[in-house]
């Protein structure tokens, strides 16, 4: 029998082959997957690509929106220079999410995004996007607002958003007050550049799933922080009107502490207490700088059992020595990590074995 053969040369083969459109017969989930990875205004363009793709990016379960997405590059020297414009890029940016709202399908979201930090513009329709959001149950909340001539205050639904996994809020040193917190299943927030009460706090730590809290240049007049589920807290920094200005950390659960240096160089009569703090691992800036950081935050530290300093030489070799250690009566262990031969390491282990002679129970380890 004789073979039946293809006039069609190889050539033509790979040329069609080339333009098949493999995206486009993709299902429907891939597509969304990946639509998700874009900003939402990129998504929303990938309509104009083809038919397949006219209505795709209405079912994505994530929004971002950044104003800074519809300035022209050179937005800052551009609107010094002529700030009438700036209405103009806040109508289009407005009218674009409002009409994302609108055509969008009516399903939950997984995250949501805003960025808004242009200083001359007006926030206000972001808080009637806010309250749509909340109601279409997102994980993921991320809301970054700092206008310098309009104040902006988050919507009390965000806070009682039962299905907020994360919140994270940055708002120019506005205050948050809501009227009553109900986030069930809240495990992280982080709140940046915010002013914070101690009613606020006191809801916020007594939430039931709260695992990590992130506390970044706040405004904190606040007595204490509380939380009996609490695993990681990061203080990068904060103000403290308080009278007295003391803050005591009560997290009987908490595996990670991290505190800005500056904070902790603050007065001991402004340094938080920390009562239930039993493991403490410290990284090498206490080694490289000045001991009375680490002094101070041992002298509020009377529980803590287990003590590691994380030691890496500098490149400039060069440390202060002048503050000797105060280890609290109950540490039982201290590990140093660095290099036996280091010199700082040696001077340490020297200053700890004296401060400790009357401790026979305390080990000094001193490892590779």
């Amino acid at each position: 029998m004789r073979g039946i053969y293809s006039t069609e040369s190889t050539t033509e083969k790979r040329r069609k082959i080339a333009h098949v459109d493999r995206i486009s017969n993709l299902p429907d989930p891939i597509l969304i997957l990946i639509l998700s990875l874009l900003s939402t205004k990129e998504s929303v363009q990938t309509s104009l690509l083809a038919k397949r793709f006219q209505n795709l990016w209405a079912s994505v379960p994530v929004l971002g929106f950044d104003f800074d997405d519809f300035l022209p590059d050179d937005h800052s020297e551009y609107l010094d220079e002529d700030e009438e414009n700036l209405f103009e890029y806040e109508e289009n940016f407005t009218k674009f999410v409002d009409g994302i709202f609108e055509h969008r399908e009516p399903s939950n979201l997984d995250s949501f995004k805003l960025k808004w930090k242009e200083d001359e513009s007006d926030p206000t329709p972001a808080t009637a996007w806010l309250e749509t959001v909340a109601k279409l149950k997102p994980k993921f909340f991320f809301v970054h607002i700092f206008t310098e001539n309009f104040n902006f205050e988050v919507p009390d639904s965000v806070f009682v958003c039962e299905s907020l996994e994360e919140l994270e809020l940055e708002l120019g040193f506005e205050a948050i007050s809501p009227r009553s917190v109900n986030l069930p299943c809240l495990k992280k927030v982080t709140l940046d550049s915010i002013e914070i009460v101690d009613e606020v706090m006191q809801k916020l730590s007594g939430l039931p799933a709260l695992e990590e809290m992130v506390l970044s240049y706040c405004q904190l007049n606040i007595c204490d922080i509380s939380s009996g589920t609490l695993k990681r807290l990061v203080l990068d920094g904060y103000h403290n009107d308080k009278t007295p200005p003391d803050i005591s950390i009560s997290t009987p659960s908490l595996l990670y502490l991290e505190q800005m240096k500056d904070v902790l160089k603050e007065e001991t009569t402004k340094f938080p207490t920390f009562n239930n703090l039993k493991t403490l691992k410290i990284g090498e800036w206490c080694m490289t700088d000045e001991f009375d950081v680490l002094a101070c935050f041992l002298f509020h530290a009377s529980n803590l059992e287990k003590l590691t300093l994380l030691h890496r030489q500098s490149p400039a070799g060069q440390y202060k020595m002048e503050i000797s250690l105060g280890l609290g009566d109950n540490v039982d262990i201290m590990e140093i990590n660095g290099k036996k031969n280091d010199k700082i390491v040696n001077e340490l282990v020297k200053r700890v074995d004296t401060h400790l002679k009357t401790r026979p129970k305390t080990n000094i380890i001193s490892s590779e």
